[in-house]
């Protein structure tokens, strides 16, 4: 996994993913809050990126090489704050042994799981009509030398490889949810995952990858909503997971940081360059434009119709 200073949660995550892998291997994009420190007392072997410029996709190319010089024939691709449900090592009630999972793999081919957005509290999870239910991703493959990323600075694959052959039928296996998922925590210290997000709204802008309300649009089903509903988690899915109770209490991180320094970037423009996004309900960028501009912020949003449209997009993805 590349890792960037995420001490906060690895507590939880670690050991839980040394149950299921043989080795980790972490590419460190610049950690300063004892990431480091704690991966290698796990065992975990961390090296520093090559490319210090933000390139998710190099970075991946660069560990999945690494991977295989150590002799990897299948691969976990989680992040930090990711871990499997317990249920997944099939070691009760009749479930299907991981590894013999990983054994009936071919080459090329990927595991994918539903991804259990905790949300707010890291015993319950997202299930409504939003983007975040129902929800699989690819998270593990069987290496067959040959499959690598797709050069992208933005969203790229999580893991290797096509999602789809030659005959565009899928390369996944689905894993029903009673046999195993991906708990994904960045949603419960949700200060933090606003601030992250708004780190995300403002590098996208940067980058030139569409108008404001375009963005504010796509990340806007990241921001709070009274309609959010939530299911348990079975205990049983948590069994033997450390530290869930102080996952909430994280603090935001590098991220105000990292903002605080685009507006820098923008020279004479500064902060108001970034005043359409939809970024000042994290208070301390709030505060920085009042401060500054003696003003409040006026995000732009998309127009209704837009709204309307990726609604019903996302409910038939959701359906297919």
């Amino acid at each position: 996994m590349p890792i960037k200073n995420e001490r906060w949660i690895l507590e939880t995550t670690i050991p839980q993913l040394k149950k299921f892998a043989d080795e980790i291997l972490c590419l460190d994009a610049g950690s300063t809050d004892g990431t480091i420190e704690y991966l290698k007392s796990m065992g975990v072997e961390v090296r520093q990126q090559k490319e210090q410029k933000i390139n998710f996709s190099a970075w991946r190319k660069e560990v999945l090489e690494w991977g295989r010089e150590h002799g990897g024939t299948h691969f976990i691709w989680l992040d930090a704050d990711e871990a499997f449900t317990t249920n997944f090592l099939g070691t009760k009630n009749g479930g299907i042994p991981f590894r013999e999972r990983l054994a009936r793999m071919k080459p090329g081919e990927k595991l994918a799981l539903q991804w259990l957005c905790l949300w707010k509290n890291p015993r319950v999870y997202r299930n409504d009509k939003s983007v975040w239910t129902n929800l699989y991703k690819d998270f593990i493959v069987c290496d067959d030398s040959a499959i690598s990323f797709d050069n992208t600075l933005l969203h790229e694959g999580r893991t290797p490889g096509p999602n789809t052959n030659i005959t565009g039928s899928k390369t996944w296996t689905k894993i029903p949810l009673e046999e195993g998922g991906v708990l994904h925590f960045q949603f419960v210290p949700f200060e933090r995952f606003q601030a992250k997000q708004a780190y995300q709204r403002c590098r996208e802008y940067v980058m030139d990858t569409g108008s404001p309300w375009r963005i504010n649009n796509k990340y806007s089903q990241t921001l709070d909503t009274p309609s959010a509903r939530t299911l348990p988690i079975p205990p049983a899915w948590l069994d033997g997971i450390t530290g869930l109770d102080s996952v909430k209490n994280a603090e935001t991180g590098w991220y105000i940081d990292a903002v605080f320094a685009f507006f820098n970037e923008k020279g004479e423009k500064g902060i108001a360059y970034f005043e359409p996004l939809q970024i000042w309900n994290v208070p301390e960028f709030r505060e920085r434009f009042v401060k500054e501009m003696g003003r409040e912020p006026k995000p732009r949003t998309a127009p209704a119709i837009l709204v309307k449209l990726n609604s019903l997009k996302n409910k038939i993805i959701r359906k297919s």
